[in-house]
C-alpha cells in the first residue's frame, strides 16, 4: 500500500520542482510525473546505469548507430523534397 510517506519521498528523491512543466489543475493530485525517476535530475547515473545493466555498451552503440543511420536517410529524404523542406543544418 502506497501512504502519503512513501509519496514524499519519491517526491523528495525525484522532484525536479519545474514549474514549467506541472500547473495546478483539478487533477494535479493524481499526477504523479514530478514523482518519477523520469523526472528526477538527481537520478540520471542510476538512468545510465539501469539502461547500461539492460543496454550494455554494444546495446548503446547499436542505438547510436541506428540513430545516425536515421539521421542520414532523413537529410537524404529532405533533400529529395525541395518544395516541402529546407534543410538548415546537416
Amino acid at each position: 500500500m502506497v501512504t502519503n510517506g512513501h509519496i514524499e519521498s519519491l517526491r523528495k528523491a525525484n522532484s525536479s520542482n519545474s514549474t514549467y512543466l506541472f500547473h495546478k489543475t483539478a487533477y494535479s493530485q493524481y499526477d504523479i510525473a514530478d514523482h518519477t525517476l523520469s523526472c528526477g535530475r538527481k537520478s540520471d547515473a542510476l538512468k545510465l546505469w539501469l539502461g547500461l545493466k539492460r543496454h550494455g555498451i554494444k546495446g548503446f552503440t547499436e542505438i547510436a548507430n541506428n540513430a545516425l543511420s536515421n539521421a542520414k536517410h532523413a537529410v537524404e529524404f529532405i533533400k529529395t523534397k525541395p518544395e516541402m523542406f529546407e534543410m538548415i543544418n546537416k
